[in-house]
């Protein structure tokens, strides 16, 4: 989103909808976000949604934080 758009929840109204889609279409049991763990606002929102962290691992050579959610059934 550009600038300006940030802070109105549009990523917080997007992730839901990804989790919504992943749990009631999918039926997946368990979601995951990769976020870079310096990205407070990413973190912010995976929190909002009701994800947690559960561990921090490397990817692409740089360390990364795993937040995840089990489905809402």
């Amino acid at each position: 989103f550009a600038r300006r758009h940030w802070g109105n929840g549009y990523a917080q109204e997007a992730a839901r909808a990804c989790l919504d889609y992943g749990f009631n279409e999918r039926q997946f049991g368990k979601m995951a976000a990769l976020i870079d763990p310096g990205n407070k606002a990413s973190i912010r929102v995976a929190e909002k949604i009701g994800m947690h962290h559960s561990e921090t691992t490397r990817k692409w050579n740089k360390p990364i934080a795993v937040y995840e959610r089990k489905s809402y059934n």
